[in-house]
Formats: structure tokens, sequence, C-alpha cells
């Protein structure tokens, strides 16, 4: 049963951080990061898991360089599946974390990563971070209950 992660640094196995590469175009907001724009010795890096269980916050987990740096610093991790090979089963492994986007000139916006693994010899990779915009209270709601309050005090003003 898996108990950590070992991500590939150009095809090698080993310590250290596996290497990001692109091989679809990225939509919404992150479609600035492009197939064309990562080179083919990758377009950023991913920090290994060496043990689920003895997780602490990474800083820099993951950083994409293509224009702008991108990083996501993990701040916890769940082991959300984890179901070993046998039989008809080829196995799975899914984690996911939630942590903090970081771009020069942009506010540090919370998010999460999610990671799907499945099968023996080879395996499919799935990544997904979705950033959460800050909640910011809209002025026509300011607007409307200044109003309301304002209303409020002249008809009581007029009654006495």
């Amino acid at each position: 049963m898996a108990t950590g992660l070992d991500f590939l640094n150009m095809g090698a196995i080993g310590p250290g951080n596996g290497t990001i590469t692109l091989n679809a175009n990225v939509t919404g907001s992150f479609s600035s990061f492009t197939v064309a724009g990562c080179p083919s010795g990758g377009c950023g890096f991913i920090k290994d898991l060496a043990d689920f269980a003895a997780f602490a916050p990474t800083s820099a987990f993951f950083t994409v360089t293509q224009g702008a740096t991108l990083t996501f610093n993990l701040n916890s991790l769940s082991v959300d599946s984890r179901i070993p090979p046998g039989g008809t089963n080829i196995g799975t492994l899914s984690v996911s974390g939630a942590g903090i986007f970081t771009q020069p000139g942009f506010d540090p916006t919370a998010g999460l990563w999610t990671l799907t693994t499945q099968g023996p010899g080879i395996t499919t990779f799935s990544a997904t971070a979705i950033a959460f915009p800050n909640a910011v209270p809209e002025p026509s709601a300011m607007l409307l209950l200044g109003g309301g309050l304002a209303m409020a005090g002249m008809l009581r003003r007029k009654r006495d």
C-alpha cells in the first residue's frame, strides 16, 4: 500500500523534485500556461511526498515557471482513497490538500489540490488546483443598507 509519492524528475526516479510538464492547454484562470510555452525540459517542479503519515506543511509544493511564477504552498494533506492492486483491481490512490497560491502582483489565494493515480506499471496522473475568490462586500448592498437606515431616521424625525 502506498505510503508516499516520488514524482519523476524528467524520468529519473529518486529523492528530490519532480518535473511539471503540460500535455494539454490549460483553461480558465490559468489559461496563460500553454503547452507551447512549456519546453521539453519542463516548466516547473513538484516536491515529493515521502510519507503521508508524517506530512508537514510544505512551502512551494509545486511551482510553475512559465512567464510569471505560480507557487502553491500545501498546508494540509488527506489520503482520500488507497486501494492496493489485486485480482481484477488495478489499484488506485487519491490524495488531496488545501493551501495557498502565490504569484507576484496578486494577493495570496486559498486553493485545493487533488491527485489521482491508477494502475501498475503505467500510471496516469491528474492534478487539479481550484482557486477560491476572496469574498468582497458589494457596494450596492452597503448603499441599500445605508439608504434604508437614512430613510428610517428621516421618518422618525418627521413624526416627532
